[in-house]
């Protein structure tokens, strides 16, 4: 309850103190009835104010407009406090808007906010809004799979027994392996182009052959043994 100083700058030899003081309703309520009490004095209000809030000699009290304010503000509405202004009416986002653009969503929940904002003839900014903070609708991104055939399960479990018995021959054997570089011939999904606009995640997955047409670059290393 007590007051604040704020940071002091100094010109030359003087010290120039910027005080910021924000009081509550219980110091405002206080001023109120000591103003009442006191014959309406300004002066006997804040020497009380002083003393009720522990405030130094110097310290900061509501001046003398500050206390008259507060008493106004009593008298004319009972409220001691700011009231906040109205925010701006809108003019976008209004309920018709956020309908329209979730019957879009739900109808082609894969469309870009972009294309969506084209088609409905809103902008960009205001379905973003509208997706993010009405509808609260997420872009999930796709997910891709390898697409497992009948014959990668025996392929699969050959390899694991030849690793183990090369290492039963040898246990010092060490397999090096780099990464590779795909550089596909027939187009690829960009996962960063695909979003799924939906309240919750649809847990979407696309299967694709590993073994497309693609030129492939690497480097593998193995000791003898």
């Amino acid at each position: 309850w007590g007051h604040q100083k704020g940071p002091v700058r100094t010109v030359g030899m003087c010290h120039l103190v910027y005080i910021m003081t924000e009081w509550g309703v219980r110091h405002r309520v206080f001023a109120f009835e000591a103003f009442i009490k006191n014959g309406e004095s300004v002066v006997a209000t804040q020497r009380l104010f002083r003393r009720e809030f522990n405030i130094g000699r110097h310290g900061a009290v509501p001046s003398r407009n500050t206390i008259l304010k507060w008493v106004n503000d009593l008298r004319t509405t009972g409220n001691v406090m700011k009231k906040k202004p109205p925010g701006p009416t809108r003019t976008a986002r209004t309920p018709e808007s956020v309908e329209r653009v979730r019957e879009a969503l739900l109808t082609s929940p894969g469309r870009s906010v972009r294309k969506q904002a084209q088609a409905l003839r809103l902008s960009r900014s205001t379905v973003r809004r509208i997706v993010k903070h009405d509808l609260r609708f997420h872009p999930y991104k796709l997910a891709i799979v390898q697409q497992l055939k009948p014959t990668d399960f025996p392929q699969r479990n050959d390899f694991c027994l030849s690793m183990l018995s090369m290492l039963e021959v040898n246990e010092d054997a060490v397999l090096f392996m780099s990464d590779e570089a795909h550089f596909h011939l027939d187009g690829f999904v960009n996962r960063q182009n695909c979003r799924y606009h939906a309240s919750e995640n649809p847990q979407q997955l696309m299967n694709g052959p590993y073994t497309v047409r693609k030129l492939r670059f690497g480097v593998q290393y193995r000791p003898n043994v």
